[in-house]
């Protein structure tokens, strides 16, 4: 297994929306020897009217191979990948519809709560929807490192 150099959660904005609901977006930092990834998430929810998850995920392949030893001098190929997914449901079609739970309660991010396996296996059953035709879901960028 690859060791985790570092990990972070960062709450970068959270509102209880005038007890109608919670908005929270948060980012999360894990780096590796050989590389690095963070999830950007936003997480929406009207209560009795919607629930709302956008994740945006970047992977940054630092290019050094797993245990080879390359010359520092020499330029390195370098990529970064992009992800980006959007789910989203109208509060009315989450029991009917999706068998998703309605109370409210089940829906709650108060930390550490939003970081349970539970809650997350819940936001990844909520369906995906179609990004604008302006945002590509997927990108990758390589580059010389210097």
């Amino acid at each position: 297994s690859i060791p985790i150099l570092y990990y972070d959660r960062i709450v970068l904005y959270e509102d209880d929306l005038h007890d109608n609901g919670a908005v929270e977006y948060d980012v999360k930092v894990r780096v590796m020897p050989h590389c690095a990834y963070v999830l950007a998430r936003l997480f929406v929810r009207v209560d009795h009217v919607l629930v709302r998850l956008r994740e945006a995920r970047w992977l940054v392949d630092f290019g050094n191979g797993h245990g080879s030893s390359q010359n520092n001098s020499m330029k390195q190929q370098r990529t970064i990948y992009r992800d980006i997914t959007w789910r989203e449901a109208a509060w009315k079609d989450l029991g009917p519809k999706y068998q998703l739970p309605t109370q409210v309660k089940a829906w709650t991010t108060s930390s550490p709560a939003s970081e349970t396996q539970a809650f997350q296996m819940l936001l990844s059953k909520l369906p995906i929807v179609d990004l604008p035709a302006d945002l590509v879901p997927h990108a990758q960028l390589s580059y010389q490192a210097c």
